[in-house]
């Protein structure tokens, strides 16, 4: 009941100027027959003749004003159920979108971990060749990390908490990838240095000492990329369930 009066209230907050003008209306309409009643005989010399004739006026003018008044009230009722569904749907659409962007971001980062320099498994398939293919992409890796947080930053508003925390418990500070990400940097610059020692050695048994070294940190980095992909692939994956639950409350509205 207070949720009724509390609706009719706004809806007259809203149309206060037709109300006013109804009001007005009613005002005129009582009150002039009042008036012309007393001052003013019908020809017939009765003043009931009068009351007569605006009484079946004024039922006539209280009969389509009020169908007009409650039109009006229907009317703004459906105005404004029409806008709360747009909005709503307007909103499931971008969240939609939104949520796109995200496992766009995610599937470029997936991308960096793709390579086949990172698919080698056994130090033996490790060549010398590999080792500036991995660095590279090691640190292309890297700056996809470093452009990913912010831009997952930006959805903070536009998707729904829940969704959007799932991402910051994957890349926070504390989180097991940002920690797998600083195993495979500090990997990398390992190859680096030493890459540069076995470039200056020449005893050929502590050349072979270094190779070795370096085709083991190939291989660790490769095993961390291994860790790193089911994380991405799971985030993916929450997302496109989040879209399909979207979608099917769309279809149903």
């Amino acid at each position: 009941m207070k949720k009724s009066l509390r609706k009719m209230k706004k809806i007259i907050a809203d149309n206060k100027g037709l109300f006013c003008t109804l009001a007005f209306l009613y005002v005129i309409a009582l009150g002039l027959p009042l008036i012309i009643e007393y001052l003013v005989p019908m020809p017939s010399g009765k003043h009931g003749d009068w009351l007569n004739f605006w009484s079946q006026y004024l039922g006539t003018w209280i009969a389509l004003t009020g169908s007009s008044i409650i039109a009006i009230i229907v009317a703004t009722f459906e105005v404004r159920s029409n806008q709360r569904t747009s909005l709503y749907m307007f909103q499931i659409n971008e969240r939609i979108k939104y949520a796109f962007e995200l496992i766009d971001l995610v599937s470029e980062m997936m991308l960096q971990t793709e390579f086949p320099v990172f698919r080698k498994k056994d130090a033996s398939d490790i060549t010398v060749e590999d080792w500036a293919t991995l660095v590279t992409q090691v640190f292309n890796l890297q700056n996809a990390f470093a452009q990913l947080i912010p831009r997952i930053n930006s959805f903070r508003y536009k998707l729904p908490a829940d969704l959007v925390n799932k991402f910051w418990d994957v890349f926070s500070q504390n989180s097991g990838t940002l920690k797998i990400e600083e195993d495979i940097i500090a990997k990398a610059h390992h190859i680096v240095e030493a890459a540069k020692l076995f470039v200056k050695t020449t005893d050929k048994v502590k050349k072979d000492k270094i190779k070795n070294t370096i085709n083991d940190e190939c291989i660790g980095i490769n095993k961390k990329v291994f860790e790193l992909r089911p994380q991405l692939a799971g985030l993916c994956g929450e997302t496109q369930k989040f879209i399909d639950n979207l979608e099917l409350t769309n279809n149903k509205s």
